[in-house]
């Protein structure tokens, strides 16, 4: 379970007062703000790549402190950038060393790339020549590999090809099938409504809404984008 308690965080620009949130074992939660660098603020926080000046993030009893990287959670952030991956590797052998310096599981990265009918011709590219797509699964793989019971997300699937989100979001559903809590951060509320179990609002640094998927079928998604993220 992701709890956030009483978190808020003060500033001129990018600030929130005390709120709070539970997503349960079993559930996708999108917390969506259009408001710049809230929900990244949010993700840095929960890996402990942040501070957090007020208040607690917790993964089932464990609470994230800054410089520490939470022990009970799988983190996936939008691949925005391939200059980090810049390597004249080959995938398999970049892949391999992940897999080894990270004592991974083999067995459970194969099967991620599987479900996302990744091409075992890609391998033999160099890293730095592969589409990012490409490089989005096999990231995808080794996170998911790491078996944790919580995931947080923030717009992993921004400016992604429909055919890769429509293979996330199959995987993401077995995810939450399988009991894991997932925290999704983003702005994209036609995205949410596709997949969320549950939705939250922040808006001019408050939580003003919560809703459903029941709530959402009911509801217009182009007004709620209009009231809450406009």
């Amino acid at each position: 379970m992701i709890s956030i308690r009483d978190l808020s965080f003060p500033g001129v620009d990018i600030a929130l007062p005390r709120f709070s949130l539970e997503v349960q074992n079993g559930e996708i939660f999108f917390l969506l703000s259009s408001e710049e660098g809230v929900t990244e603020r949010l993700f840095d926080m929960a890996g402990g790549f942040s501070p957090i000046p007020e208040g607690a993030i917790v993964f089932d009893g464990e609470e994230v402190r800054a410089g520490r990287f939470p022990e009970r959670s799988s983190f996936l952030a939008r691949i925005a950038d391939k200059g980090e991956f810049d390597t004249e590797a080959s995938l398999q052998d970049w892949l391999d060393f992940i897999i080894g310096i990270c004592a991974l599981s083999r067995e459970a990265v194969v099967e991620t790339l599987i479900r996302m009918n990744f091409s075992e011709r890609d391998l033999k590219k160099r890293v730095r020549d592969v589409k990012a797509d490409i490089l989005r699964m096999v990231y995808l793989a080794v996170e998911f590999a790491r078996e944790k019971s919580n995931i947080v997300i923030h717009d992993f699937c921004k400016g992604v090809e429909k055919n890769f989100e429509l293979k996330f979001d199959r995987l993401l559903v077995r995810k939450r099938d399988e009991g894991k809590a997932i925290l999704y951060l983003t702005g994209d509320i036609f995205y949410a409504a596709q997949i969320a179990d549950r939705i939250g609002f922040i808006k001019r640094g408050q939580f003003p809404f919560e809703a459903t998927a029941a709530d959402l079928r009911e509801m217009d998604i182009q007004q709620l984008h209009l009231k809450f993220l406009s």
